[in-house]
């Protein structure tokens, strides 16, 4: 097992103790070339914290997906140390033994919890991966993934004030926002960022609250549907559009809210951050990993597909079947392994080699047009120290520096595909979100660079004077 790793905090300079209270606002896939750059003028509100403070690109982690990152930096602790990997886990030997990640799979502490032994108190609303609410020193309203009609906050008594604060239009997310048209679509996110802003200052006027985190998933939702339109590295850019100034006015909708609710915390004693866990970037199609692992004879399936069709892991002929792999913005290949999976073929002895060869095999995959893509296949020791659960994926592969995602369709002619297997989509995540911080014991110190998203709880921590966890 790898040690410790040392706790880090960042480019930013900071004056332990000086805050006695910490907002922070997640913008989930907010982009740093919008916000520092291109639209800067049209947010003045952040444009304020960052004069006032820094701000810089933030680098995400691995996987840089929405579920586990936004839990990884609330903790300081990488996906090996958490036990999840993505929006789907591992809670089983065999390979279909996969659940929604939920907030019981995390293994390691987060900030609330190292705040809460020493006294200090934390409201959550929206994180993802807090479903189903959990005991805190604090309150807590879950995010993204929570069931309709189930229990959604700690205490219990917390969720008839939050359907009295939105009158009842409180939503965790828009379900099947691949599928909307992007009217609707836009209409179904304003509605939500307004319930959402509007809990949060009321929250927020509480003043029970040393930490307060919020996450709004939002932007997220309409960039997937949306960044074809403001991005001229887009395959589908075709120039300046209406859908672009839709996507301006939410950011604009979104600096507002967050200019509000900095006004009613600025005491003088109130650190603020707004921070993505990451950015986006045009999605430039996908590659079919399952096909390319059956054409290279490592997936059998008991039938043969006829057409292109998502692989169902019931199809597969798990006796004759070394590697398979789960999709998404990244890929998490898993091999069959004698004393692991319940039919397993690979030997310990032969993994090594095993791996080496896919690995090898996978970066060399050539692009639509025959030229070379910048793939990275990563095993699971060079990326995490632990491996919870034995849940960590063998090889993390983003393919094109996360330009395509990972498709799971099998019996097509290519191994490409210029759409997403789980419908529309205009954008894949990036490695670098946004870090702005401001406020009490923050140094106006201007653009930095270096920050990294495992590192916001250590900033936290240090402006609020509490003793840095061993990791």
């Amino acid at each position: 097992m790898r040690p410790p790793l040392p706790r880090n905090e960042g480019p930013l300079t900071l004056t332990r103790g000086a805050a006695d209270r910490a907002l922070v606002v997640g913008l989930d896939c907010a982009s740093p070339a919008l916000v520092f750059d291109r639209w800067r003028a049209h947010l003045p509100h952040l444009g304020a914290l960052m004069a006032r403070g820094a701000h810089g690109p933030l680098r995400s982690c691995h996987p840089p997906i929405t579920v586990p990152a936004w839990r990884i930096m609330a903790s300081g602790l990488d996906a090996g140390q958490q036990g999840v990997y993505g929006f789907t886990s591992r809670v089983g030997p065999a390979p279909d033994d996969l659940a929604l990640t939920h907030s019981g799979l995390f293994e390691a502490p987060a900030i609330w919890d190292r705040l809460g032994a020493v006294g200090l108190r934390t409201t959550l609303v929206g994180l993802p991966g807090t479903w189903p609410p959990f005991e805190l020193v604090g309150k807590l309203v879950t995010g993204p993934m929570t069931p309709e009609g189930a229990p959604f906050t700690w205490p219990a008594s917390l969720a008839a004030r939050v359907e009295a604060v939105s009158g009842g239009a409180y939503a965790f997310d828009v379900p099947g926002f691949r599928d909307l048209d992007p009217e609707a679509l836009i209409e179904r996110v304003e509605a939500m960022t307004e319930a959402r802003f509007d809990l949060i200052s009321a929250l927020a006027d509480d003043d029970d609250w040393n930490l307060l985190w919020c996450v709004e998933i939002g932007l997220d939702r309409l960039q997937h549907a949306l960044w074809h339109a403001v991005d001229p590295r887009h395959p589908r850019y075709t120039g300046p559009s209406p859908l672009a100034d839709r996507l301006r006015a939410y950011y604009e909708r979104l600096d507002a809210r967050i200019g509000d609710l900095v006004a009613r915390c600025d005491d003088g004693d109130t650190a603020f951050f707004v921070v993505s866990d990451h950015g986006a970037r045009p999605m430039e199609g996908g590659v079919l990993i399952n096909e390319w692992l059956r054409r290279q004879g490592h997936l059998r399936l008991k039938r043969e597909p006829t057409s292109p069709e998502r692989l169902a892991l019931r199809d597969v002929d798990w006796t004759r079947t070394r590697a398979w792999a789960a999709g998404g913005y990244c890929a998490r290949v898993f091999l069959n392994l004698t004393g692991r999976e319940p039919e397993g073929i690979v030997t310990p002895e032969q993994a090594p080699a095993l791996l080496a060869e896919l690995a090898a095999g996978l970066e060399a995959i050539p692009g639509p047009k025959g030229d070379p893509m910048k793939t990275r296949a990563h095993l699971a020791d060079d990326l995490y120290g632990v491996n919870r659960r034995g849940a960590a994926p063998d090889l993390t592969v983003y393919f094109d520096d996360l330009a395509r995602r990972a498709l799971e369709t099998v019996g097509a002619d290519s191994l490409h595909a210029e759409a997403n297997d789980e419908g529309f989509d205009a954008a894949n995540h990036d490695w670098e979100g946004l870090l702005i911080a401001a406020g009490a014991g923050v140094a106006a110190t201007g653009r930095v660079e270096g920050a990294a998203l495992m590192d916001v709880a250590s900033m936290l921590e240090r402006l609020l004077g509490v003793a840095e966890a061993a990791r």
